[in-house]
């Protein structure tokens, strides 16, 4: 009778044990998911923000002057 007790306490301690060990596996999993998702959308942002800069950068950096394509034939005209 006190083994079958004592069996049916190791059982339980294992059983608990191991619920215990999944639910760390399971929390484990969700962190590193997060962690996944979280680094993408980063990485998103992050390619968004430089693209949108880089059109800006076009968009405001004004064409260039047109001195520096007739300076030669300016010199050359004065000749």
């Amino acid at each position: 009778m006190i083994l079958m007790m004592m069996m049916m306490i190791i059982i339980i301690i294992i059983i608990i044990i191991i619920k215990i060990i999944i639910i760390i596996i399971i929390i484990i999993i969700i962190i590193i998911i997060i962690i996944i998702i979280t680094t993408t959308t980063t990485n998103i942002i992050i390619i968004i923000t430089t693209t949108t800069t880089n059109i800006i950068i076009i968009i405001i950096s004004p064409p260039p002057p047109p001195t520096t394509s007739l300076s030669p034939l300016a010199s050359s005209s004065l000749l």
